[in-house]
């Protein structure tokens, strides 16, 4: 909602000045409950609402902005012009000299090599040695385990507990009190 200054025309007749609420900022007319403004209207337009809606013409008054002085710019300062730097003649770079071309290795005649007598192989086996036999060695003899004699058990002594001597308590005799006997009163006799 927008609030803007205007002036109200009612159907009725009869101005408003205040601000209005507004749906859209641009919108020459729009709806707008009479009995609801934000600032309280005159008596004159007071007496003719009814605090019904209307449709009412709104002229929206645009405020005059105040026109600024022109400022005068300052002249901008001349550019002073830039002394322009000699280029340096570029030296040509010597050509390289040509290459001198390598002579090239002559490739050295591979020597065949000499093929290998075949073994002339040997009919005759030569025979077996034969290995001599182990040894056996003797057989370890098992050492007997020790039998562990169980040492007896020594039986320990039950302490006697002392027994407490219970203090015998002196019992008070109570001194029983006689109740005195009433006596029966006899009943009036006849005179």
């Amino acid at each position: 909602m927008c609030v803007k200054r205007a002036f109200v025309q009612l159907q009725t007749g009869g101005l408003y000045t205040g601000s209005l609420p507004f749906r859209e900022a641009k919108a020459p007319a729009a709806r707008w409950r009479i009995g609801e403004p934000h600032r309280s209207p005159t008596e004159e337009t007071r007496r003719k609402w009814d605090g019904e809606e209307r449709r009412v013409v709104v002229v929206v008054k645009k405020k005059e902005k105040k026109q600024k002085k022109k400022v005068k710019k300052k002249k901008k300062k001349k550019k002073v012009k830039k002394v322009k730097k000699k280029k340096k003649k570029k030296v040509k770079k010597k050509k390289n000299k040509k290459k001198v071309k390598k002579k090239k290795k002559k490739k050295k005649k591979k020597v065949k090599k000499k093929k290998k007598k075949k073994k002339v192989k040997n009919n005759k086996k030569k025979k077996k040695v034969k290995k001599k036999k182990k040894v056996k060695k003797k057989k370890k003899v098992k050492k007997k385990k020790k039998v562990k004699v169980k040492k007896k058990k020594k039986k320990k002594k039950k302490k006697k507990k002392k027994k407490k001597k219970k203090k015998k308590k002196k019992k008070k005799k109570k001194k029983k009190k006689k109740k005195k006997k009433k006596k029966k009163k006899l009943p009036a006799l006849p005179l």
